[in-house]
């Protein structure tokens, strides 16, 4: 009796064991057939797929990920015009502009009819100071496609209030104690240039831009789904019209891209930035808020947000959003110019100017003039003045941007009066 129950006992657990094994093998094997019809649907690791890959990156903000694939992708294929253009995007957004401008010259170069690379190209030429360049990019760009000949509007006539929405936004006011005029907060976006008129192509020329323009828009086709390319279209479209100074119709487009694709993190950045330069700064930062809800590291969010805050003389929410920029990334010299400005605005010149200090030594480049500048005012207005550090600063201003000598020149002149005072007879 005894040995019979063992035997059975030792029996149905061997029968448990085998149904268990079982269950496992077929686990294994359905796990094994999942990884082999992923592998096939998403193919071998190529330069098209790590291109598409990295667009969705630049989509999130996530530019450093994406120029990490776009690498990848042109090392496999030295003649991909699109990693070429999504990678210039991408650096243009880490403000490498140098390095944005390079592959944006060989975008053109393979596909030299492709106007939204003359656009993005003008865009950083404009950001490093070269306003001749730009206005020659952004012509060509209008000449390739006349359709952004329309994206003209006049500039409002004052703007929206962050009150109500009718009334002029309330101007800042420069501190009584210095003659030189406080400026502005760089801007963040090029003013709009007007475009010179088109010229008529042959008819050779206009093949030779069909061919151009088909072997991009392929090259998105295979890349992208058709709604995809709907929406890339839209954003390109939209940050031609913002480029060249038509805010209202940039909203309008970057408005169907949410639309149809509500986690385009850049595309509520840059409808912010539209916003921005009509006035609206509520709206601006509101368009951020979005933006940070997506991308909860997007430095350039931060930035602009801290920019947008300081218009409306919330300074400890600008410092607040520069000082976050800066814990995400110490080496973001932007941040440092947003939170130097908010100080320059308090008065705390000392502050002010350790932070432009932190921003020029890491290399700041957008609007490097103005820091210089807003460096040099700070050095006037310290307790005693630092005449020779001012003076010093707006000369390096002028340097940058020469169209700056109109204005800092007479300022240069009265400092150096004050320096040197002439001796009483």
């Amino acid at each position: 009796m005894v040995v019979g129950w063992a035997t059975k006992r030792y029996y149905n657990a061997y029968i448990l064991i085998r149904l268990d094994m079982r269950t496992i093998i077929t686990s294994l094997v359905l796990v094994l057939c999942s990884i082999v019809t992923i592998y096939a649907q998403a193919g071998p690791e190529d330069s098209n797929s790590l291109t598409r890959l990295a667009i969705m990156k630049i989509r999130g903000g996530h530019y450093e990920e994406a120029i990490g694939l776009l690498n990848k992708a042109i090392n496999m294929d030295d003649k991909n015009v699109l990693a070429y253009f999504q990678r210039g995007c991408a650096k243009a957004g880490l403000s490498d502009y140098e390095s944005a401008i390079a592959d944006f010259d060989s975008t053109i170069k393979l596909a030299s009819d492709y106007a939204p690379a003359y656009i993005e190209r003008g865009s950083a030429k404009n950001k490093l100071g070269d306003e001749d360049g730009a206005k020659v990019d952004f012509d060509k760009a209008v000449a390739i496609d006349p359709s952004y000949k329309k994206a003209s509007e006049p500039p409002p006539s004052s703007p929206v209030s962050s009150n109500n929405g009718n009334t002029p936004a309330e101007k800042k006011t420069p501190p009584p104690d210095t003659v030189v005029k406080e400026n502005p907060p760089p801007e963040k976006k090029p003013d709009g240039l007007k475009p010179s008129p088109v010229e008529k192509k042959s008819p050779e020329q206009g093949e030779a831009s069909k061919v151009a323009k088909s072997a991009v828009a392929k090259s998105l086709e295979n890349l992208l789904s058709a709604d995809e390319v709907v929406v890339e279209n839209y954003f390109r479209n939209a940050t031609a019209k913002l480029n060249l100074g038509a805010y209202k119709m940039a909203i309008e487009d970057y408005d169907r891209v949410t639309k149809l694709d509500p986690n385009y993190v850049n595309a509520y950045l840059f409808r912010g930035i539209a916003k921005g330069m009509l006035g609206d700064y509520k709206g601006e930062i509101a368009e951020y808020d979005s933006a940070l809800k997506i991308n909860p590291k997007h430095l350039e969010a931060y930035y602009n947000r801290a920019s947008a805050k300081f218009q409306l003389n919330d300074y400890s929410g600008s410092i607040a959003d520069s000082n976050k920029a800066i814990e995400i990334n110490p080496k973001y010299a932007k941040a440092y110019v947003s939170r130097g400005r908010v100080k320059e605005a308090k008065r705390d010149y000392k502050s002010a100017i350790a932070d432009y200090d932190k921003a020029i030594e890491l290399g700041q480049k957008d609007d490097r003039e103005k820091v210089y500048q807003n460096r040099g005012t700070c050095k006037y207005k310290l307790t005693p003045r630092d005449y020779k550090g001012a003076i010093a600063d707006w000369e390096m201003a002028i340097r940058i941007k020469p169209s700056l000598k109109t204005a800092l020149k007479p300022i240069i002149e009265q400092a150096k009066k004050e320096m040197n005072p002439r001796p009483k007879r």
